[in-house]
């Protein structure tokens, strides 16, 4: 976890630099880039904290679970980061005990940057440790009651931590001075300084212990080596996908990943179905080849030339070294092949190993890229080999006969072929076809063992390999020539074929050369993947996509531990971490499958191949052995159905997946004619995903895409793509959610041409999409006038009318017209104002007017273009009130605001995250802020990180006014000090963290963890939210009120440990036809207010659809008078700002929903506080 955050920084840090002084490696740099570094790259600390804290402070779920002793954990982090070459890009800062200077001083020595004190300070100014700090402090430090905080004396407080940190310096002073040390920063790692009394005693004993039971702590050993490799810690990976009707070239996929390029560094992965439909029945087997590495064969080669004097340029050494490494590996795949692939197959198509070679990418003149175009120097992605084969009838004959009859029919196959025999076998075609698929998926698997992950530790079989091949005058792996054998090869599969590594682990050791590897070898279908940032390889267009990639927090950095894993016809990609893995090895193991690579994912992959293609669970019983449904969950599924989950779960609940994750998934099955991508997410949804669909089936042709990102503007990212190449019409999703679990399913006929889509949820049931209408592409079609211009009169002047009315009759076409002449007048600052704020109104209500035949979706992105072009305007026109700007145009912005002024700002070219305010946008708001600029628009945002008046000073910001359009990135709005943010669009995670005060407008759907550890504010989003909303967070007297209007639904976890402030969830929706809609819950899951205090949270319900199973840490209360009349104020206002009419009659009122008139009542809403108490806790 330390070396991978540690990479994070030094990545984050080159990354940075090379976005102001361009590609350079980091030896190269000159003073001034090192500067630039200091002070603009990403300095991340790592915080270890141990077990022995003393204040009790902490909830019970965590009291005496976490933690390792600190003097074990520090020198491991410590030597690692020295090891791998990063000490210097993080601070590591340790706690957990530390009380008195010695403590300081064995940690520094231990390989500690600094300490943090948390009981020691306590204790100075009073602290009896008497472990109730929430409500029980009897010195008043800690706790909430207002009474007991009046016992503290704040001077004396101060004072007494000033004289206990005072005395703590000075010994640290003279205890170095006594070490021989002038500067702390002398004692970091110094491991000789510190004696361990009776160290010497333990180690003989433990000597005499090692001989006695040699074997058993050889064994323990082995065991925890191999934790060390697989403990995974929380990752950041990047994932997307996309799924459609038709062909999506890699580049869709490859620039969702750019948009996302905050994410990851350490490999990316892809892979496609359907990518071969000229080869459907044949196995893609392919195969990665290594053995030379091209930075080796410069060297050498640079050595040779210099001894001959021969000039030479850089790039002339590059492109010959790559040549020669060509050539060297084509002959060491002539040899695998010979060996490995020869006996077993025949051949369709190209058999020719130079021919069979994939190329890298090409530049203009069609030369292959250097392979570092695509990541660093210790990048190298090898070559891959694709070869078309079948099982030779006489050897898949002998394997079924001799190997599955014998070892594995009771275990795989009985049950699906219950009538098969050694006699009938050959009569049925589902079996041989079954059988093939198993042969091929074990013969890749031993052939990645022997060539690339596991090497022979065993003298007997050097001695008699050296011996045959000394006898022919040849040689294994000669370390003077590199040579490896024909012979050698053939002995290596005799070995591994004689003693097969599951039940011969003691005979293997880790292997040092890798020679090669399968990447895939399905039907159809292919993985590619390198521990580069880019696929080098341009791979085929193809509708079923999956990429990834890779934050390595938990296993070494290295081209196979990269994702995808590809199992024959599934491949898995995997964000987040597990936590049991060795739980899910040995249920893998149960069936002779051994991990292949060093990370937890791949023990996913292995179980994901077992139960969705071995042994072809049910798309439900699929979902339920990786995502068991437990506690209340259980309670909202139908009982006919609950039984079944819980049959799965006896068998599969101990090796499902533990720990935040979400996997991407493809299934391939070819024989059924059905490819799909399947997500699976934790039961707990803390893994961030965004769903969205786009869907056409006009003209007799159904064009259905699924697409899924960890971010959305990676999807908005792939949509413009997508719309740019004609696939689809337009860059805006129809459909856009949060999933808990799906499976996208595509149908394919014999010309492998998808012909229909339907998509299940985690349940088995059918997920209906609605019909969007007709679509159309903005970017795509000419500005087209009507026939009768007139006809429209002066819509303008009363455009909220004339849409709400007129909007279902309007054509494409003619709304197109509309809006460029929107943009044509905006001459100056009066029609400019006038027209953004009717293409404002627009963006914002689009979605609640009826569109006719036209699909929303378009309609939206319409409107998203013109108000692009209309922002522009900004920039092209002398206007008083608008200054435009933009990163070029921002480096080194000094422009002092003028009164009233608003900063225009073009946001699609700074970077995500960072501190330089010339490449950075929310340090560029802190520089704008500091030049006095209060009124802002940003639009163009394409996943920029903390939009938010937090960024712009150190106090309150309540003069500043912001809108936002676009794709605003995760921690929008987050720890607001005052002021007023609108976005017009979705927001992502953290929206809202931390707020102290102001006001934030979401005009859409919110992510994850919204609002946590806020104080105050108003929050105001018109769509749905995902998990952990306003955890911990509390309505501080200081601060304004903490309201929060949310249009539609929560899922689950709303309101842990919340503390104070008022909520309204109206559980609804527009349908793609503009009519308001229930969702099917007003609350979509369990366990809101789970260890909460204080807070209301009041539901819209007149279905009663709220059940008990769903908030039980709360309790349902009645209004009182003085509540219903502050909540149903507060209800009208978000109906308002949603566009929602209400309807008044003989004194009541109303709202329209699913075509009836629903009366604003307190008997429609139900208000839900909190019961108290630990029992939130518990429930995890």
């Amino acid at each position: 976890i330390a070396a991978g955050l540690a990479r994070i920084s030094r990545d984050n840090t080159t990354e940075i630099v090379k976005a102001k002084f361009g590609p350079v490696e980091e030896k190269d740099y000159t003073d001034e880039m090192k500067a630039y570094a200091r002070e603009h790259g990403m300095r991340l600390e790592i915080w270890l904290d141990g077990p022995r804290g003393g204040t009790g402070a902490s909830p019970n779920i965590i009291k005496g679970q976490m933690g390792m002793h600190i003097e074990y954990a520090i020198p491991l982090i410590h030597h690692r980061l020295v090891q791998d070459g990063l000490r210097n890009h993080v601070r590591f800062i340790v706690s957990g005990g530390i009380r008195t200077y010695e403590d300081v001083i064995k940690a520094v020595a231990l390989g500690a940057d600094g300490v943090i004190w948390g009981t020691a300070p306590l204790v100075a100014i009073g602290c009896d440790r008497n472990r109730n700090c929430h409500d029980g402090c009897s010195r008043g430090i800690a706790t909430s009651n207002l009474t007991m905080q009046k016992l503290r004396d704040i001077e004396k407080n101060t004072q007494q931590i000033i004289n206990a940190f005072t005395i703590m310096q000075m010994q640290v002073i003279r205890a170095l001075a006594a070490l021989g040390f002038t500067d702390i920063r002398q004692l970091r790692g110094r491991f000789d300084k510190i004696h361990w009394l009776g160290l010497k005693e333990r180690v003989d004993h433990r000597a005499r212990i090692n001989e006695e039971i040699k074997k058993e702590i050889a064994r323990d050993e082995q065991l925890f080596m191999e934790r060390i490799q697989h403990a995974t810690g929380q990752t950041n990976c990047g994932v997307a996908a996309v799924n459609g009707t038709v062909p999506i070239p890699g580049i869709v996929l490859d620039k969702a990943l750019d948009a996302m390029r905050n994410r990851g560094m350490d490999g990316v992965g892809i892979a496609k179905t359907l990518c071969f439909p000229e080869h459907a029945e044949e196995y893609a087997y392919s195969i990665l080849v290594k053995g030379y590495l091209q930075l080796e064969v410069e060297e050498n080669l640079r050595l040779q030339w210099e001894a001959e004097n021969k000039s030479f340029t850089r790039e002339e050494l590059r492109r010959e070294s790559r040549q020669l490494t060509i050539y060297l590996r084509n002959e060491l795949m002539k040899k695998i092949k010979a060996v490995f692939l020869d006996p077993d197959f025949d051949y369709f198509g190209e058999s020719d190993v130079a021919k069979a070679r994939e190329p890298y990418k090409s530049d203009e003149q069609g030369r292959e890229l250097d392979y570092r175009t695509f990541g660093n120097p210790d990048t190298d992605p090898g070559d891959i080999y694709r070869f078309f084969v079948r099982v030779k009838p006489q050897v898949l004959t002998e394997y079924i006969e001799k190997h599955l009859f014998k070892y594995d029919w009771d275990r795989f196959f009985a049950h699906q072929f219950p009538g098969v025999s050694p006699d009938n076998y050959h009569n049925n075609p589902s079996f041989l076809r079954r059988a093939e698929d198993v042969f091929v998926f074990h013969h890749g698997t031993n052939l990645t063992r022997i060539l690339y992950v596991s090497e022979i530790d065993d003298p007997e079989f050097t001695r008699k390999i050296e011996a045959t091949l000394a006898q022919e005058g040849q040689s294994g792996i000669s370390h003077e020539n590199n040579r490896i054998s024909v012979e050698f090869l053939r002995e290596l599969r005799r070995y591994a074929e004689t003693f097969p590594f599951a039940h011969n682990k003691q005979r293997y050791k880790n292997r040092r050369q890798k020679l090669a590897a399968v990447m895939s070898n399905g039907k159809n279908m292919a993985t590619w993947k390198t521990a580069g940032r880019e696929i080098p390889w341009q791979t085929p267009d193809a509708p079923n996509n999956i990429i990834h990639v890779r934050l390595a927090t938990g296993s070494v950095v290295e081209q196979m531990n990269a994702h995808p894993f590809t199992k024959l016809h599934t491949a898995l990609t995997h964000n987040g971490e597990t936590t049991n893995y060795e739980a899910l090895k040995q249920r893998v193991e149960q069936f002779d499958l051994s991990p292949l690579a060093t990370t937890d994912t791949e023990v996913a992959a292995l179980k994901f191949h077992l139960t969705a293609e071995e042994w072809s669970y049910p798309d439900w019983a699929l979902f339920e052995s990786f995502s068991p449904t437990t506690g209340d969950d259980l309670q909202l599924i139908d009982p006919n159905k609950r039984h079944q989950l819980e049959q799965v779960q006896r068998v599969e609940f101990t090796s499902s997946p533990d720990g935040p994750y979400q996997y991407l998934c493809l299934r391939h099955n070819p024989d059924a004619r059905v490819t799909e991508r399947v997500d699976l997410k934790d039961p707990a949804d803390l893994r961030p995903n965004v769903t969205a669909f786009w869907r056409d089936e006009s003209n007799g042709e159904k064009r259905i895409f699924s697409m899924i990102a960890s971010e959305e503007q990676a999807l908005h990212t792939m949509l413009r793509e997508m719309d740019a190449l004609g696939i689809i019409d337009g860059a805006t999703a129809d459909q856009t959610l949060s999933s808990s679990g799906m499976i996208s399913r595509y149908a394919f006929d014999q010309n492998n041409r998808i012909f229909d889509a339907e998509f299940i949820d985690r349940y088995g049931q059918p997920i209906e999409l609605e019909t969007p209408g007709l679509h159309y592409s903005v970017r795509r079609n000419a500005v087209k006038a009507p026939k009768d211009p007139g006809k429209y009169g002066n819509w303008q002047q009363d455009y909220q009318r004339f849409f709400s009315e007129e909007l279902k009759h309007l054509p494409f076409s003619d709304f197109h017209w509309m809006l460029d002449g929107l943009v044509k007048s905006a001459k100056d600052d009066a029609t400019f104002d006038a027209s953004l704020k009717i293409l404002t109104w627009l963006r914002d209500y689009l979605r609640t007017l009826d569109p006719g035949e036209k699909a929303q979706s378009s309609l939206i992105d319409i409107t998203d273009y013109h108000i692009d072009r209309l922002l522009d305007r900004a920039a092209e026109e002398r206007f008083a009130k608008y200054v435009h700007t933009s990163r070029a145009g921002g480096q080194g912005f000094a422009l002092e605001a003028q009164t009233d002024q608003t900063l225009v700002i073009d946001a699609h070219e700074f970077l995500p995250e960072g501190s330089d305010p010339d490449v950075c946008l929310a340090s560029f708001l802190n520089r704008a802020y500091r030049l006095e600029w209060r009124r802002y628009i940003l639009y163009r945002t394409r996943g920029q990180r903390l939009i938010s008046t937090a960024v712009m000073g150190n106090g309150d910001t309540d003069d500043v006014e912001m809108d936002v359009y676009g794709s605003a990135g995760e921690y929008f709005g987050a720890f607001m000090q005052g002021g007023v943010i609108r976005l017009h669009g979705n927001a992502q995670n953290f929206c809202a963290m931390g707020m102290h005060h102001g006001y934030l407008y979401v005009y859409g759907n919110a992510g994850k963890v919204n609002g946590y550890a806020s104080k105050g504010g108003k929050v105001v989003i018109l769509g749905n939210i995902i998990d952990r909303a306003w955890t911990n967070s509390v309505n501080d007297s200081r601060c304004q009120d903490l309201e929060v209007l949310i249009l539609g639904s929560a899922t689950k976890y709303a309101g842990e440990s919340l503390m104070g402030g008022n909520f309204f969830f109206g559980g609804l929706h527009f349908d793609t036809k503009g009519r308001l809609r229930f969702n099917e819950r007003p609350y979509l899951s369990t366990k809101m207010l789970g260890g909460a205090s204080r807070g209301k949270f009041v539901f819209f319900d007149p279905k009663d659809k709220l059940v008990p199973a769903q908030y039980t840490h709360g309790k349902l209360q009645a209004f009182s008078a003085q509540e219903w009349a502050y909540f149903s104020e507060r209800i009208k206002e978000l109906f308002d700002l949603a566009n929602i009419p209400v309807y008044r009659k003989d004194g009541q009122e109303y709202i329209h929903v699913d075509d009836q008139m629903v009366q604003i009542t307190p008997a429609s809403f139900k208000l839900i506080v909190p019961k108290g108490g630990l029992k939130g806790y518990e429930s995890h």
